[in-house]
């Protein structure tokens, strides 16, 4: 299961440090947060719809822990991270107004 949700990204890919430490910093575990506070802030009003995305990622997550797990077999759940993060970036918006015209 940790392969599957490796939070650093393999160093190779990086030709300098400095790039490598922003991905780490900026990087997938940002998002993944940033989703689980966007699903967390939705279930009270939508709790099926959360439920069913909740599923679906640990269904892989399963799967992939038991058999092989591995970073590039996380990619067909990860429109459903993006859309938790949407979630919550969304909220946050709402909150403090980011987007209005004064």
């Amino acid at each position: 299961v940790f392969r599957y949700w490796k939070p650093l990204p393999y160093p190779d890919n990086y030709g300098t440090r400095s790039l490598y430490f922003f991905v780490c910093l900026f990087g997938f575990d940002l998002l993944v947060l940033a989703a689980i506070a966007g699903f967390i802030q939705q279930y009270r009003t939508r709790k099926y719809a959360v439920g069913l995305l909740v599923m679906i990622v640990a269904y892989f997550t399963f799967v992939h822990g038991v058999t092989f797990g591995s970073v590039r077999y996380r990619h067909p759940i990860d429109f459903i991270v993006i859309i938790g993060a949407a979630l919550f970036a969304a909220r946050l918006s709402e909150k403090y107004r980011l987007f209005e015209e004064k």
